[in-house]
């Protein structure tokens, strides 16, 4: 995936929609010609902290103490 396209895209996103990521994959790519996969829209909303997923792994948060008791 190119760097600019997806400053782009983020660009877009703050300024414009405050959507889920599936929602904002459709609007980029219907309204401003950006064609990236809903996955790599997830991400990079997640990495810039525009989207907050629902479900986390509790084994995961909890951390390797899970496997030591």
């Amino acid at each position: 995936m190119p760097e600019g396209m997806a400053r782009r895209a983020l660009a877009v996103l703050r300024e414009r929609y405050a959507l889920g990521p599936t929602l904002a994959c459709e609007k980029l790519r219907e309204c401003r010609g950006i064609a990236l996969s809903a996955e790599t829209i997830r991400a990079l909303m997640i990495a810039a902290g525009l989207w907050i997923p629902r479900k986390v792994n509790r084994a995961a948060a909890r951390g390797a103490s899970l496997y030591l008791q």
